[in-house]
């Protein structure tokens, strides 16, 4: 074995047993559901164990770090060979013997109760471990999209923008830019604002300050809270002036959505057409 992969056998023999004094923990949650398809029998693939960790909403976070050596990663326990998933050799046994003293206290129900879909009370309940995990996970893929979609740190303002660029072709202008961030491939030039949304109502919502008039059609993108395409409007510049409050601590206007908007027959609703984008 390789130094790294003797580190990562010391990782997991201190980390299983902690694990497994704290059953509500997402990574315990994971391995009991591995093992309670073993007892079964099961030849256990990656769907199947997934499925069977229906209630685990952070399971593609959490198993990929269970599978892998890393510094980031939580304690590989498991191996995988194309679909098929089974207990990293070095560590099975002793995985093994874990387990079995688990099942000796008892619990069967307690074991099975753990794959089931979570109840209100389990999903909230997130260890700090997790919760590290989360953090760590969440700051490498926002790096990955910052550095993917370049120009700011505004993600959601930048994917807004991508998801534009791709509908109506053309070319992104300078971010720098106060009035348009795009010119389309017919020449018409696009600001975009986007915001997400996490409850159903549409109205209320403050779209970011606009500093300049100068540009034909603002497009505004509205992402649910899971990241897809809730609602996205094309509103033409002379019926956003309409809209706009002007704001003089800014230096420019603020548009907030209301049933009079949302309802603007000038307003064309471009969901279906962008929703073949967000893919």
């Amino acid at each position: 074995m390789t130094e790294l992969e003797l580190q990562e056998v010391e990782k997991v023999h201190d980390k299983i047993p902690k694990w497994f004094k704290n059953p509500e923990q997402i990574n315990t949650r994971i391995l009991l559901a591995y093992m309670n398809l073993v007892s079964k029998r099961e030849v256990i693939t990656v769907d199947l164990l997934k499925s069977e960790c229906r209630g685990i909403g952070t399971f593609d976070i959490n198993y990929p770090q269970m599978k892998n050596i890393s510094r980031k990663n939580n304690a590989k326990v498991f191996h995988q060979e194309g679909d098929l998933v089974t207990l990293w050799k070095p560590v099975k046994s002793f995985i093994q013997r874990e387990y079995e003293q688990i099942a000796k206290l008892g619990s069967s129900d307690f074991v099975g109760n753990l794959t089931n879909e979570a109840s209100a009370a389990d999903q909230e309940c997130i260890s700090l471990e997790d919760i590290n995990t989360l953090w760590l996970s969440f700051n490498e893929y926002s790096n990955k999209l910052v550095k993917a979609l370049g120009r700011t740190n505004n993600i959601v303002g930048e994917y807004a923008e991508y998801l534009t660029l791709n509908y109506y072709g053309g070319k992104f202008l300078k971010a720098s830019a106060a009035s348009s961030d795009i010119k389309s491939s017919n020449g018409k030039l696009i600001q975009v604002k986007a915001r997400k949304v996490s409850g159903s109502s549409m109205s209320g919502i403050g779209l970011s300050i606009i500093r300049s008039w100068d540009f034909d059609f603002l497009v505004t993108i509205f992402f649910d809270a899971s990241g897809r395409i809730k609602k996205v409007l094309e509103v033409p510049v002379e019926v956003a002036k309409e809209y706009g409050v002007e704001n003089s601590h800014q230096h420019g206007w603020v548009i907030t959505t209301n049933n009079k908007l949302l309802n603007d027959t000038r307003i064309t609703d471009m969901t279906t057409q962008f929703r073949g984008y967000d893919k």
